[in-house]
């Protein structure tokens, strides 16, 4: 699996990192989505005009663990995992940094 991680140590409650997370998540229009894995991740995108945008959130005590990753294709045919880094899917790429940076900055 080819995903880019970011920790982010936070001193609030857990219920006050969870609630910003995910706000801005909503805010970008991710979706909760189980993958076939059985993993929990939040989406954006369904790969037909542009690849699809993941984002794994992990919490910890006083922790917080993102993966990012895009997909190219369309739906459940898209092709594998890509990380962050590198031109092919610069646009998408871009768009999920930016949304990781208001994340990050959040905190």
């Amino acid at each position: 699996m080819a995903r880019s991680s970011f920790t982010i140590d936070y001193d609030c409650g857990f219920p006050q990192a969870q609630q910003k997370v995910e706000a801005i998540l909503i805010r970008h229009r991710f979706q909760p989505k189980k993958l076939k894995t059985g993993e929990s991740v939040w989406k954006n995108g369904t790969g037909m005009a542009s690849a699809m945008k993941f984002i794994k959130v992990e919490y910890s005590p006083k922790t917080i663990q993102l993966s990012a990753w895009i997909q190219m294709g369309i739906g459940s045919f898209g092709g594998g995992e890509m990380d962050l880094n590198g031109v092919l899917g610069a646009f998408p790429k871009k768009q999920l940094l930016s949304v990781i940076e208001e994340i990050l900055h959040a905190f």
